[in-house]
């Protein structure tokens, strides 16, 4: 009897409906649903971003009548849902016109640009490869025109810095820069390059702001222009304070079961926390989503054997930040949060609206599912290596070398 009262008082709560166990929303997750919700409840950006896409799939039609291709630029930091978009609107919207798709990551693209150089060598110049890759695709898909052109889904091209950084060739050719030059080619009028091509492929490519940057200054001011254009590009955002709170909000309810579920919010302010925390990015928010599931997980599971209804208050909260896992200091060492970090919290004057400078002191030393890096005037640049989280909360490996500046907060 005194084990069920205390059961019922540290971290149980009676409920009507039979609630899912935690161990059941922790294991199956489904990251395809939860990014609809995040699309859904952040039409802010997401929303202009199809509408954008959708007046650049009208300019590819005309550019294929003529004979010519597109580039498309969806630009946004990691975490902010340019892979969700890819993989479910951004596809429906151009395969709903007739519109082929292929989507790729950059790393794989440049791997078949790669294993054509190792097949037939450099014949008639290293763009020749990128053309005879493009043709692979083409025959691929199949029953390619000008009326239902291939639309090339490029994902992550901030992998370009990792091929400067390594110093990886084609030939005798730095990758890095064999890219830009496929793209000045690609998008000229009057290049030479790929004629059979043209009008029947065009591109979609999916960047972070400031390896787009960095593609815009080798490609220099005569080649630049057309990527700046505001037809050209569009700059996706993390979500706001209203998206953040609604997005924890429906995906709880959404996985733990549209009653009270197995984890109750005793103060649904607590939610700002993680829009202090995240600043709204998608990546780390999800990640914030999956640490709070696995507290309770473990929490039911070692005294409980899986069946306890838990609630988040303000201490459980805080203590699911401090078990959270990060690399301190940018190294590959796993350490638990800063002590002192969490403290600037407890004791603040505010617990739900945190200053910005304090939420970017927390933000640095919690290295997550993605980074935030802003695109600003830099100094120095700097390597290191970020641990990126996959969906299914297992640690990855390093995905790229990374590079941001010394003065970045």
């Amino acid at each position: 009897m005194a084990e069920l009262e205390e059961r019922a008082i540290e971290c149980s709560r009676s409920v009507e409906s039979k609630p899912k166990y935690v161990s059941e929303a922790a294991e199956n997750i489904p990251w395809d649903e939860l990014e609809q919700i995040v699309l859904r409840l952040s039409p802010r950006s997401r929303r202009n971003a199809v509408e954008a896409f959708k007046s650049w799939l009208i300019r590819v039609r005309e550019a294929s009548e003529r004979g010519e291709s597109e580039i498309f630029v969806l630009n946004g930091e990691w975490g902010v849902g340019k892979t969700a978009l890819r993989r479910t609107l951004l596809r429906n919207e151009a395969e709903k016109i007739g519109y082929k798709v292929k989507e790729i990551r950059f790393d794989d693209f440049m791997n078949d640009i790669k294993k054509n150089y190792n097949r037939y060598g450099i014949i008639e110049g290293y763009l020749s490869l990128f053309e005879n890759t493009l043709r692979e695709y083409l025959q691929e898909v199949g029953n390619i025109s000008e009326e239902n052109p291939l639309l090339l889904f490029i994902d992550e091209v901030e992998g370009i810095i990792g091929l400067y950084d390594r110093q990886e060739t084609v030939g005798d050719v730095n990758a890095g820069h064999a890219f830009i030059q496929f793209l000045r080619e690609f998008r000229s009028k009057d290049s030479r390059f790929a004629l059979d091509l043209k009008g029947k492929i065009h591109l979609v490519l999916f960047i972070t702001p400031f390896a787009l940057n960095f593609i815009t200054r080798q490609l220099g001011p005569e080649y630049s222009g057309w990527l700046l254009r505001r037809e050209s590009i569009y700059n996706l955002y993390p979500l706001d304070k209203y998206e953040t709170i609604e997005f924890i909000r429906e995906s709880l309810k959404y996985l733990l079961g549209m009653d009270i579920g197995k984890i109750v919010v005793d103060d649904y302010r607590l939610l700002e926390i993680f829009y202090t925390i995240s600043n709204g990015n998608i990546g780390i928010l999800v990640k914030l989503l999956s640490d709070i599931l696995y507290y309770f997980y473990r929490k039911c599971t070692e005294k409980y054997d899986k069946d306890c209804v838990c609630i988040i208050d303000y201490s459980t909260l805080l203590n699911a930040l401090k078990t959270t896992t990060v690399l301190k200091n940018y190294e590959q060492s796993v350490l638990p949060l800063n002590y002192d970090i969490i403290r600037r919290i407890e004791y603040g004057s505010d617990i739900f609206r945190l200053q910005q400078e304090e939420a970017k002191s927390i933000l640095l030393k919690m290295a997550v599912s993605s980074s935030v890096i802003y695109d600003k005037e830099m100094n120095t640049i700097t390597y290191f290596t970020l641990k990126k989280l996959s969906l299914n909360f297992d640690i990855n490996i390093v995905r790229y070398r990374i590079y941001k500046l010394d003065n970045i907060w």
